[in-house]
């Protein structure tokens, strides 16, 4: 009943809101997505009402991110320093030094922010990408694209602004970030300033934004793995490798009880030989790929290899040798990791009447051996996909219905070994 109650009053408050909210000229989307915002207490007007058919200035543009991620009262109250010079005075001055503080800004020289300058539609996409926990640092957009990477996630449209950029258009972006997927895969915007109480969750529903109900929080046991391999590890011919490659599946596991942080080293072209004296040769240890896995803090390692080698490397006869030399440089990590041997799965590839899926076999004969010799345990990657050419794009690579078959394989397997 109280529940029911306060939902009522929240809802009778934004419509109360919307109601006292002045609209001038716009579209009827933008003022409703700028009613929208103000409503949720995630943007505000000017003295002129929402003003949405001009150019937002990059002072407004900065300050319209601020208070879409809830940060505004902590823009202003921040009493640190800032080198933007040209603000020093002004009211936008805590804004920017806030900003800069934060990473979000670094003005337009060393000493000058450009407060009246206008606001490009680059700038403001870059905004919400940020808004949404993108980074240019990570490579998951640039400034140069942004744009375009903001179409993806339906917040720009797909063909850009062919007019000038106007506050309208800022508004409607903003609204639209709310219920994109930020970077971590865990929810939207608008779910995210829900979890920090910066937005009210049934203010959101009453005003028809959709909000999923969160996830049980996990309480099973968490690993930390590093997914060492070739192609077949990095995610090649999936759409996005990044968020499908079987790495990247597998860390949303949680049937078994078990939930994995993966890392993923994966190279394509990746050999366990490590001369460069053949076709298509890139020798794993040669790679910054490899460097970076073993600089890994992972409690588990699983190493997928020898595809590669059995459709090139002409030194087959030695990759015991050369396999084994491989998994004691894991094993020997500090950390003393579990190293897994991760037999590779069976492909469909053949050349000048040369089926490769039996050199590949020869070759996983010798890893289960060097496995055994070693005291490794063995997940088996290879009889999940037998006869199934149709899980492939080009008969090795997989479909993403495939990397997420293997993803599932091999997370059954390691929760068996863990559990004993």
């Amino acid at each position: 009943m109280r529940k029911h109650l306060k939902t009522a009053l929240v809802l009778l408050l934004a419509l109360a809101m919307l109601a006292s909210l002045p609209v001038f000229g716009a579209s009827d989307e933008a003022a409703a997505a700028a009613d929208t915002l103000a409503a949720l207490g995630l943007f505000k007007g000017t003295g002129e009402g929402y003003d949405l058919d001009r150019a937002p200035t990059r002072a407004e543009a900065l300050v319209m991110l601020i208070r879409l991620l809830g940060r505004e009262e902590e823009a202003l109250a921040f009493a640190g320093s800032c080198p933007l010079e040209d603000v020093a005075g002004r009211w936008m001055a805590p804004y920017v030094a806030w900003a800069y503080e934060h990473g979000i800004t670094r003005g337009v020289s060393d000493d000058a922010f450009d407060a009246d300058g206008i606001a490009s539609t680059n700038m403001y996409a870059t905004f919400m990408l940020r808004a949404l926990e993108y980074s240019e640092e990570l490579g998951q957009f640039s400034y140069k694209t942004a744009v375009a990477d903001a179409a993806g996630l339906g917040i720009a449209p797909e063909e850009g602004y062919s007019q000038e950029f106007t506050r309208g258009d800022a508004v409607l972006m903003s609204c639209k970030a709310l219920t994109a997927p930020c970077a971590s895969g865990e929810g939207t915007l608008l779910e995210l300033l829900i979890s920090k109480g910066v937005v009210d969750a049934d203010a959101a529903a009453a005003l028809g934004l959709e909000i999923s109900e969160p996830e049980p929080p996990f309480d099973g046991p968490t690993y930390t793995v590093c997914c060492a391999g070739d192609s077949l590890t990095f995610g090649m011919t999936a759409d996005d490798p990044a968020t499908q490659s079987y790495p990247s599946v597998m860390a949303k596991l949680t049937q078994g009880g078990i939930r994995f942080v993966t890392e993923n080293y994966g190279l394509s072209g990746a050999a366990v030989d490590p001369k460069d004296d053949f076709f298509f040769a890139n020798p794993y240890v040669a790679s910054p790929e490899y460097a970076a896995s073993i600089a890994t803090q992972a409690e588990i390692v699983l190493l997928m290899l020898g595809t590669n080698d059995a459709f090139w490397s002409p030194n087959r006869d030695i990759f015991e040798e050369n396999f084994t030399a491989l998994l004691q440089t894991y094993i020997d990590l500090p950390q003393a990791p579990q190293v897994i041997v991760v037999l590779p799965p069976h492909t469909f590839f053949e050349m000048a009447g040369v089926n490769y899926d039996d050199y590949l076999e020869e070759l996983i004969a010798k890893e289960k051996t060097v496995a055994e010799n070693l005291g490794l345990p063995v997940i088996d990657a290879r009889s999940f996909n037998e006869g199934q050419a149709d899980m492939f794009v080009d008969g090795i690579h997989f479909t993403v219905d495939g990397y997420a078959l293997l993803a599932e394989t091999i997370y059954t397997q390691l929760c068996a070994i863990l559990q004993g």
